[in-house]
């Protein structure tokens, strides 16, 4: 039996590429292994998103290359945004890599395998997933690609233009995870609320999913401001499978820099959407991305955004400091800011993001959420680690049989990051 590693970068869209691969992987034979040094195959699926991935990327290639000396038949493959982005920079730095294939170009490597190891034969559809590569919580991607043209993004350049897959596929792919006792569901797009297909919309397909599976729970990332309309916001509260949290990506509070990044709305416009999702539905939770120190931000442009963050409340944002990516538009503007003060705004806007969700959690104590039990907690012993519906990252004490179930679960404290609850038992 060959044996298989993944190691997977960036964001959940990968991790439904690092299944698909499993899939295809599985189907010719090959099983999967946690441990690098146990696997014939090691496989990186990449992201190019920021700089800082990829010099993960290249950081994990040096600690593979003496490896490499001593199994020359060891076979090391780069996948996904690198090898359309970065593919001579990884030849160029680590030239014992076997083969580097771009984003959907997945179903090359049973060709490209099958001359590395001939006596297996490949199939890649049809076949069912090992016992463990199944997860409660699948992801499952409805369209690729991206049409935005935002100014700091790589990602149309590496994903291509937008493709969405059509209606009857996501259904029978949602179908068979559900099969395979998968209990929630995401489901993925560059801008996942663009999707179309034929006559139908992401709203539409959100409802049919959600009624033709009431026992899976349905959670969906990135949306883009601009295509939320009150339509969806209101398919999405008449459907309670659906879980109660969005991430609506911000990205800045002023206008001005919104403008310069090419996103395609304003403030209010961003701050309508806030209003009709609390509107609509009063438990949602708010996650968000938000860039610091774009270039020709001012010191009012930022104050700006914190402001933004205050008012606005988010439960969860992810915040970064801008990095400029090759042959985005923003990475030749002449007012780059030194990166001195783009840290300095990272760290101040962190301090205040985690002192907004500390409160925001602090307000759920006493309250009962339902949990799903993912895994065993890494502290404190007994315990394990959960999320509820909000996305929120629930700690409690109980079994390892417990994984894969849902849990009602007391909050008794709550910091920035972690709530912190006792199980009710009936």
């Amino acid at each position: 039996m060959i044996k298989a590693t993944i190691v997977t970068y960036g964001c959940q869209m990968n991790e439904a590429d690092s299944a698909r691969i499993k899939e295809i992987l599985i189907a010719g034979g090959f099983t999967f292994v946690r441990d690098p040094d146990e696997a014939d195959v090691i496989l990186l699926n990449t992201c190019s998103v920021r700089r800082r991935a990829e010099e993960k990327v290249f950081g994990k290639l040096a600690h593979l290359s003496p490896m490499k000396r001593q199994r020359p038949g060891l076979v090391i493959g780069v996948v996904g945004c690198m090898g359309q982005s970065s593919a001579d920079e990884i030849r160029s730095k680590a030239p014992f890599v076997d083969f580097v294939l771009p984003p959907h170009q997945h179903d090359k490597l049973a060709a490209i395998l099958q001359e590395r190891f001939a006596d297996r034969l490949f199939a890649a559809s049809g076949a069912d997933l090992a016992p463990d590569s199944c997860p409660f919580v699948a992801h499952v991607a409805i369209s690729r690609g991206c049409d935005n043209a935002c100014a700091y993004c790589v990602v149309p350049s590496v994903r291509g233009r937008e493709v969405c897959h059509p209606r009857d596929q996501i259904e029978a792919e949602v179908g068979t995870l559900a099969a395979r006792g998968v209990l929630q569901i995401w489901l993925l797009g560059q801008n996942v609320n663009s999707w179309r297909h034929q006559e139908h919309d992401f709203a539409d397909l959100v409802r049919g999913l959600a009624g033709a599976f009431p026992a899976l729970r349905f959670r969906f990332t990135s949306p883009h401001p601009r295509d939320f309309s009150e339509r969806l916001i209101a398919t999405l509260a008449g459907c309670p499978n659906v879980a109660r949290q969005v991430h609506l990506p911000l990205q800045s509070g002023s206008d001005r820099v919104l403008e310069t990044m090419r996103r395609g709305y304003d403030l209010a416009h961003y701050l309508s959407r806030v209003e009709l999702l609390r509107r609509y539905m009063p438990d949602v939770a708010l996650s968000t991305d938000l860039i610091c120190g774009f270039p020709g931000e001012t010191d009012d442009d930022f104050e700006k955004t914190l402001e933004a963050v205050r008012s606005i409340g988010f439960d969860t944002a992810y915040t970064f400091y801008y990095s400029p990516r090759p042959g985005t538009a923003a990475a030749n503007a002449p007012d780059q800011l030194p990166v001195a003060v783009r840290k300095d705004r990272l760290r101040r806007l962190i301090d205040l993001q985690l002192a907004v969700a500390r409160e925001r959690n602090q307000r759920l104590v006493g309250s009962v959420l339902e949990v799903l039990a993912e895994r065993v907690a890494p502290r404190p012993p007994g315990h394990l680690l959960g999320r509820a519906d909000s996305n929120r990252l629930v700690v409690f004490p109980g079994e390892p049989s417990l994984i894969g179930s849902y849990r009602r679960v007391t909050v008794v404290r709550a910091d920035s990051v972690t709530v912190f609850g006792e199980p009710i038992t009936d």
